[in-house]
């Protein structure tokens, strides 16, 4: 008499490898899938916050670029009046559109922090609300002064 062969899906069949005698199913254990799952939700975790520091980076490019244009914008000053602009907390007579407090378009607020016939210093603050969205989580600041120097936050 003729044996018919019964068709198993391939997930059920058997292995066709013995160990120690007993056969067993193909797949995965739910231990092995809790671990994996476990590896991967870390693996997200480190890349999320990764992502999220590599953006405020990003953004800290729009401080850094204006507060070159105010530089830029000191230079001509002394330039015209031989002294640099010694009205401290006002840009306005420079010339240069830079928004004096958080707006809805910058995520930084500009200010001069000192200032005299020689010596600047410029200071962007990051906005912690009323600026561009997203918010920082804190505040931190750039400076700039009348050599180019450029000073930044530790994780910058």
């Amino acid at each position: 008499m003729l044996k018919k062969k019964l068709i198993v899906p391939f997930v059920l069949k058997k292995a066709k490898e013995r160990r120690r005698g007993v056969y067993f199913r193909t797949g995965f254990t739910l231990v092995e899938l809790v671990v994996v799952v476990i590896i991967l939700s870390t693996l997200l975790a480190l890349a999320s916050a990764m992502y999220s520091n590599i953006h405020e980076k990003s953004r800290a490019a729009e401080a850094k670029t204006i507060l070159a244009h105010i530089r830029a914008a000191e230079e001509l000053y002394r330039l015209e009046d031989i002294v640099y602009n010694s009205y401290t907390g006002n840009i306005t007579y420079l010339a240069v559109e830079v928004p004096s407090n958080c707006q809805s378009t910058h995520y930084f607020n500009y200010s001069l922090t000192s200032a005299d016939n020689d010596h600047f210093t410029a200071k962007a603050d990051r906005c912690i609300a009323g600026g561009k969205a997203p918010q920082a989580k804190s505040t931190y600041a750039f400076t700039i002064n009348e050599t180019g120097t450029l000073t930044k936050p530790a994780n910058f």
